[in-house]
């Protein structure tokens, strides 16, 4: 892999349409500095500042926008009640005190399941790569993870396991996809294991979903990638953490495409690698990842890589 290659890549998904299936989501951030606890022991936080940014995939879509030709994305309806997460941070120290859901799982009736069903039969042939991110709040189905994965030209998937989903939420849905891309956590959680070599975790997991590529990421450890029958492990990059939020859908955005147009491995790993370690650096997605920025950033930690 050289520098050169890199670059020759990221120039190619130019060419690329692509569309961002999966729950909108609004992340707010209170900040404020705490300045001690009420008579019923609760820490009271005085607020400085708010701050609101596009998640869930709009954050996916604000990354690629920059990379790609098109980036669409098929979401929940505006008029459905928005999904919003708030994190409450002590300013000084950036730790999160509380985070608060606001908004139930979207119920979707029969009639809106078969209005979406009907969008992704006439939109999935019109693009390049479909990349879905099911965050488990009800927008997405058994039903429509089974058309996805016969009718997409290229899918790469997450099912994330979260605090309003955890241990009712599977990756199992999208069996077959082109690439699945999950955590840790995710991958020991699906396969009920929490203490094997994480290699055998995954070795029982390609059984199970019969994804063609696998990748489990570990944050600044890198990845444990399933490609074409065998087992890679690719080095991570450390760097200051402030915020966890958005890593692992910035190192899906971009190492979907990459396998779509046939880069090598380590180099699409490297690149998703890198994306997630910049992300872990903004405060939840207040910016996204530019061209420059991430090719900046890779020419600094090339030599984790060799």
């Amino acid at each position: 892999m050289t520098l050169a290659q890199v670059r020759y890549y990221l120039d190619k998904l130019k060419t690329l349409r692509g569309l961002i299936i999966g729950e909108t989501i609004i992340d707010q951030y209170h900040y404020g500095t705490a300045i001690g606890k009420a008579k019923d022991a609760v820490v009271v936080l005085r607020q400085t500042r708010e701050e609101k940014h596009q998640g869930g995939i709009l954050n996916l879509a604000n990354h690629l926008r920059d990379f790609c030709k098109k980036i669409d994305v098929l979401t929940n309806q505006v008029s459905q009640p928005p999904i919003i997460k708030s994190r409450f941070v002590d300013i000084d120290s950036g730790r999160k005190l509380l985070e608060t859901y606001i908004g139930d799982d979207l119920r979707l009736t029969t009639s809106e399941r078969q209005r979406i069903k009907g969008s992704l039969v006439k939109m999935l042939s019109q693009y390049d790569f479909i990349i879905c991110v099911d965050y488990g709040h009800g927008l997405l189905d058994d039903r429509l993870a089974r058309l996805m994965v016969k009718k997409s030209p290229f899918l790469g998937v997450n099912a994330q396991a979260n605090a309003g989903n955890f241990g009712y939420h599977t990756i199992a849905r999208y069996s077959g996809a082109d690439y699945i891309c999950i955590n840790e956590i995710e991958a020991r959680l699906e396969m009920r294991d929490r203490l094997s070599p994480l290699r055998k975790v995954l070795q029982r997991l390609v059984d199970r979903v019969s994804g063609k590529t696998i990748a489990i990421t570990r944050r600044h450890q890198g990845c444990l990638v399933y490609h074409q029958g065998q087992l890679f492990n690719f080095p991570g990059v450390k760097t200051p953490v402030v915020d966890t939020i958005g890593s692992g859908d910035a190192f899906l955005a971009f190492s979907a495409p990459l396998l779509k147009i046939g880069a090598p491995l380590e180099l699409t790993m490297a690149v998703g690698n890198c994306a997630g370690a910049l992300a872990v650096g903004i405060a939840g997605n207040r910016s996204a990842i530019s061209p420059k920025q991430l090719l900046d950033f890779i020419s600094k930690k090339f030599d984790n890589f060799l």
